[in-house]
């Protein structure tokens, strides 16, 4: 895998490890870690590997060991990434080329934001960085947890008789790959309604990603209480 990817290949490889409703920065970039690549690189291959996935039938699996050919080229190219982390990205819109990315030292991963709140929605795992009160390895290991245990539109679409297994299969062939619900619905699939049903269905069984730092004991839940109200406050204010 060359190490010399552009802005938009390397977000493109989070989003297939990640998901595509990932808050994606510079930042996340920068202090992108292999653990936390290499633990959603698992979980996908367990979603997408002809031999780890059980519900992957022998008629399925090219569609199966094609998405897992895409997580494994995401996770080389993520993992390349890192190791060189001072490599001078190609040239793209966002990109000023003048400017180089160093590896952090190790107490870099561990930074807390010093700074005001950004004077905008955000989410919450976004909003406790911004305060101070998490660093942002912790937050990028929060999101890979949360993301770990969510179910995925798909199944909950054959959980309700909406889509068979070769109906999921066909929606993640479309190309060019995108969300999910808009390729259901391009494919004629699903229709929008249906998406958001399922989208919010998805949301409410989502944990939420202030468990991960009262499980962690990071934060004390009588306190997590109190920041998720100021959380709520703050995106009433600007705008959310």
């Amino acid at each position: 895998m060359n190490g010399d990817a552009s802005y938009s290949e390397l977000f493109n490889a989070c989003r297939v490890l990640f998901g595509h409703e990932i808050d994606l920065s510079v930042d996340f970039l920068r202090y992108l870690h292999h653990d936390g690549v290499k633990a959603a690189f698992r979980r996908k291959a367990k979603e997408t590997h002809p031999d780890l996935a059980a519900h992957v039938s022998p008629h399925n699996a090219p569609s199966g060991s094609e998405l897992f050919h895409r997580a494994n080229e995401a996770y080389e190219l993520l993992g390349n990434f890192i190791r060189n982390r001072g490599i001078r990205l190609k040239t793209d819109h966002n990109f000023n080329p003048t400017r180089t990315y160093e590896k952090p030292p190790e107490s870099a991963r561990h930074t807390y934001h010093h700074g005001s709140l950004p004077p905008r929605p955000l989410p919450f795992g976004r909003y406790l960085y911004y305060r101070g009160i998490i660093p942002f390895r912790a937050l990028l290991d929060a999101v890979t947890w949360q993301r770990g245990g969510r179910v995925t539109i798909g199944s909950i679409a054959r959980e309700w008789g909406w889509l068979s297994h070769s109906d999921v299969e066909a929606i993640l062939s479309v190309r060019p790959a995108g969300r999910f619900g808009e390729n259901a619905v391009r494919s004629g699939l699903l229709n929008p309604f249906q998406v958001k049903l399922l989208l919010m269905n998805q949301k409410s069984r989502m944990r939420r990603i202030g468990q991960y730092f009262v499980v962690h004991k990071m934060i004390s839940g009588q306190e997590m209480e109190r920041l998720a109200r100021d959380h709520y406050t703050h995106n009433l204010v600007f705008g959310k």
